[in-house]
């Protein structure tokens, strides 16, 4: 089997479809032509998945044969814009189901997606393994493997971020450990580098918030240069010079999939950048008087707008970048 070293990037989308596959296929035996991975797990999986962040809630579905299962996606409620006016409307509803082959390799469950490529018109298969769990029985907690199987070719990453899922019944959640992720490495540092050497604007208005801190090899680019020099850095902080100039940045607050406060300084000032994005169950947040961080998009199965709510003071920060630096920007 081959098996090759990926850069975050390419495999973000990757793991994002990770996190919207898990099911439920009971009573399976060992499937012999399973790819083989290394399923030894030395932690505790409960502790860890208490201690971990929900990021979905779904349900399952086993095929009548026991070879496969479905995740259905659902969406309740949502923010819509009728006669001016805002409102959650509760009768809003929408679902997506994803089907998938399902075996178990040991202890390890793998799930297959089938699809035809469009150039060729032959079917590609892609594998997705889940580890900590028992053979055959599919209730209870499983970890995500960092490893996707691309008609055999085996993609690997390693971005510091945990995923696990429980599945009981019909009911799957889904929850992430981010105390590992390196934030210092990643897009948003790219570009407040790229900023802080003239780039004219932060490219953060219209990226989510999994792009903004989705990884970027390219950080190395800026290490590279003689006017950065990296002092100290860990997964939250770092400090660095440019041009002369001491800088300190901090994560203060993260959470991967939605909202973020980063504080930049130098000397006395400190510049703070925040971010908070959602895109269901925000009743509160949708209302007139905070239609200026709505925005839509066209559901065209329903011939309709829904609204999500994103408050970012990208402008702001790079304004007090540049009152630091004592220089403006066209």
């Amino acid at each position: 089997m081959k098996k090759n070293k990926y850069s975050i990037q390419s495999v973000l989308s990757i793991c994002f479809a990770c996190l919207i596959v898990f099911a439920g296929c009971a009573g399976f035996t060992e499937d012999g032509n399973s790819l083989e991975t290394n399923n030894s797990i030395d932690i505790n999986l409960e502790s860890q998945f208490a201690a971990a962040r929900t990021t979905q809630i779904g349900k399952v579905d086993v095929g009548e044969t026991e070879s496969t299962i479905t995740i259905i996606h659902e969406q309740i409620g949502a923010c819509v814009k009728k006669d001016s006016v805002f409102k959650w409307d509760e009768s809003f509803y929408w679902g997506d189901t994803i089907k998938y082959y399902c075996s178990f390799k040991g202890d390890t469950l793998v799930l297959t997606d089938s699809s035809i490529n469009h150039d060729t018109g032959l079917p590609t298969y892609t594998s997705f393994f889940f580890v900590g769990g028992t053979n055959g029985v599919l209730d209870g907690i499983w970890m995500v493997s960092p490893c996707v199987s691309f008609q055999g070719d085996l993609v690997c990453w390693d971005d510091g971020v945990t995923t696990f899922i429980q599945i009981d019944g019909d009911k799957i959640e889904f929850r992430e450990s981010q105390d590992n992720f390196d934030y210092m490495s990643s897009g948003f540092v790219y570009n407040l580098f790229s900023f802080i050497d003239r780039k004219p604007r932060i490219d953060y208005s219209v990226l989510s918030q999994a792009d903004i801190f989705a990884h970027s090899m390219d950080l190395e680019y800026w290490t590279t240069q003689d006017n950065f020099v990296i002092n100290n850095k860990t997964n939250r902080n770092m400090t660095f010079t440019y041009e002369g100039r001491f800088w300190t940045l901090n994560v203060d607050y993260v959470s991967r999939s939605d909202s973020a406060v980063v504080s930049l300084s130098s000397g006395d000032a400190t510049c703070q950048w925040h971010f908070r994005e959602k895109k269901s169950s925000f009743q509160e947040l949708c209302r007139e008087e905070f239609e200026e961080y709505l925005y839509s998009t066209y559901w065209y199965s329903f011939d309709t707008y829904v609204w999500n709510y994103k408050n970012n003071n990208y402008e702001e920060f790079g304004s007090c970048i540049n009152r630091i630096q004592g220089i403006e920007k066209n």
